[in-house]
């Protein structure tokens, strides 16, 4: 059965809910959803409570997911309840959290989690959690991976690119490869690192010579480090 067929018919099955739809902020209602959706469908409205996801630019070069176009086993972490064995995808250029779930009729279907649900997900090694728990901001949207928990806590927001310009060897376009901003959750509120000095000036004036030294040393930037070098980098100065 094809993805777009799914879509539609997961589309039509939320839609069909208008008391729900109408007040989800209500919880005898939502509970009243679950328990239809579980008896005719055999599945948890936790997890089909998003919207249908398609996606775009199917011919471009590339592809927009966090690690593999390909689904990975992953977990959810949803108010209470824990959901392991979850096919997930991130996509980096929505920043959205992709399910594929089985329903009780055997049909896949592939939606959009409900941000407002979804307190974290682990994707392969990587753990991510939703930007207004991270930063203890419900303005905010979105996903973060936290790389380091500690004192202070480092996450890094994943990204990627459409790029609509076409060439012989991308004829519908490309997406871009991933990116990572750094952040910093301290005392002092959320600080971004943009450059080896402004990491320096997290740990305080104190610690600058160290970290310089270890950094030259092992030739590592913050902002430009993958996983493995930053953990090491990290746990050397959390340890200083």
């Amino acid at each position: 059965m094809s993805t777009s067929f799914s879509s539609t018919l997961l589309f039509i099955l939320l839609y069909s809910f208008p008391l729900y739809l109408s007040a989800q902020n209500s919880s005898s209602t939502s509970s009243d959803f679950i328990n239809c959706v579980d008896a005719q469908y055999g599945t948890n409205d936790l997890l089909v409570n998003g919207s249908p996801y398609v996606a775009e630019h199917t011919k471009a070069k590339g592809f927009p997911y966090f690690l593999s176009k390909d689904w990975i086993q992953g977990t959810l972490f949803i108010k209470d309840n824990t959901f392991t064995n979850i096919a997930i995808k991130y996509n980096a250029v929505n920043d959205q959290l992709i399910i594929q779930r089985q329903l009780k009729n055997e049909l896949m279907v592939e939606f959009i989690a409900a941000e407002s649900l979804v307190d974290s997900f682990l994707l392969g090694r990587h753990l991510f959690v939703r930007e207004a728990i991270a930063y203890q901001d419900e303005q905010l949207t979105g996903f973060v991976e936290k790389v380091y928990d500690s004192n202070i806590d480092f996450y890094q927001k994943h990204t990627k690119l459409f790029l609509s310009s076409t060439s012989s060897t991308k004829p519908f376009g490309a997406f871009s490869e991933g990116g990572n901003t750094l952040f910093a959750l301290s005392e002092k509120g959320k600080q971004k690192i943009i450059s080896l000095n402004s990491f320096v000036d997290i740990w305080g004036l104190d610690h600058k010579k160290a970290i310089k030294n270890y950094v030259k040393e092992h030739n590592i930037q913050p902002t430009k480090a993958n996983k493995e070098q930053l953990l090491k980098l990290l746990k050397y100065c959390d340890e200083l």
